[in-house]
């Protein structure tokens, strides 16, 4: 199995979010930082991972970068 280290707001076209879908079964870690910003002109997003079948192990508490306050997480399964 494949470990994802990804650090995504959002995928940026389709063919983001479709390969990432396909990669999942592969995956049994995955390191995430969530940053928390919006981009109003985002359309795809990076797929649930609770939905997926994976849950939090580990998590920071936020921190902040300039004007972004961001978490860093990892989900296993």
């Amino acid at each position: 199995k494949f470990i994802a280290a990804l650090s995504v707001l959002a995928a940026e076209t389709e063919k983001d979010k479709s390969f990432y879908n396909s990669m999942l079964p592969y995956y049994d870690r995955v390191y995430v930082t969530h940053v928390d910003a919006v981009d109003p002109e985002a359309e795809v997003f990076f797929p649930d991972l609770n939905k997926a079948g994976f849950k939090i192990t580990a998590e920071t508490s936020v921190q902040e970068e300039g004007e972004y306050k961001f978490r860093m997480v990892t989900y296993e399964r």
